[in-house]
């Protein structure tokens, strides 16, 4: 989990960018994940980048209640 040779870290960053600057689409990355995992059950990935993705449009809807 702590591999910096893990190409699935490289994912997780533009994923979480997209999470912020396209929040619909964020969200729906995130409810897939979630739906992928809970069906397939395999692994903590996507569930993992759905909580990211989450926390993103959470801080983001922070910082715009903050600029109004």
């Amino acid at each position: 989990m702590g591999s910096r040779n893990d190409p699935i870290g490289y994912l997780i960053l533009p994923i979480i960018i997209v999470g912020i600057y396209a929040t619909p689409v964020g969200i729906v990355l995130g409810i897939i994940g979630v739906v992928i995992a809970t069906v397939r059950r395999c692994g903590y990935l996507w569930p993992v980048i759905g909580g990211v993705v989450s926390l993103g449009f959470a801080s983001l809807l922070y910082l715009m209640y903050f600029r109004t």
